[in-house]
């Protein structure tokens, strides 16, 4: 997970994968933090945290200014799917307790800055088993706002806040199975329904 602190003028990372030792040895899942601020990458030791994890989500939320962590998986394999939530201050990692989030993995959020809540689309939620529905963070829970949109479920969309129109902007994506040597791709372009949009 990546994510840009404005206000501390840094990029904030988290977990992934590593290196495999050997061919038959499966990718390690990584639970390390660290920070760039332009010139150079500086690990952050800290005592508490996400731990490791891969393919979570991370965006900013400048009305509370820290970066916030969800989801994501242990293992390359998508088996073991996590639903946490983890707030970042610059200092430390703080879990926010009770937040309710989904099981999610390989998805996308985003921070609307209009109505000052975190939007999350796609990944999935069970190995091979796509999500369609959309979940907003007002800063203490999260709550499933619809239950479809785009079409089809993906994996890894592009997920960006337009402030000229005040809405959110999802593009493409990866059809599941993300287990298949070849899976398809998607190019279309959708926004996010507001009642203040109408459509």
């Amino acid at each position: 997970g990546l994510a840009f602190d404005s206000d501390r003028g840094v990029a904030v990372l988290h977990g992934g994968f590593g290196n495999s030792p050997a061919p038959s040895v499966p990718r390690p899942t990584l639970g390390d933090t660290w920070e760039w601020d332009g010139q150079t990458w500086e690990q952050v030791t800290t005592n508490t945290g996400p731990g490791k994890r891969a393919s979570c989500a991370m965006a900013y939320d400048p009305q509370h200014k820290r970066v916030l962590l969800h989801g994501g998986g242990q293992d390359i394999g998508g088996n073991t799917i996590l639903s946490d939530t983890w707030a970042w201050d610059g200092t430390s990692w703080q879990e926010i307790t009770n937040a309710n989030g989904p099981l999610r993995v390989q998805h996308q959020m985003v921070y609307d800055a209009k109505r000052q809540v975190m939007v999350l689309f796609g990944g999935f939620q069970a190995r091979g088993s796509g999500a369609v529905d959309t979940w907003e963070f007002d800063g203490t829970q999260w709550h499933q706002v619809a239950t479809n949109g785009p079409p089809d479920a993906r994996l890894a969309p592009v997920l960006v806040y337009d402030p000229m129109r005040q809405t959110v902007i999802l593009h493409a994506g990866c059809q599941l199975s993300p287990f298949t040597l070849n899976p398809a791709y998607f190019n279309d372009v959708e926004r996010k329904a507001t009642a203040d949009a109408g459509k």
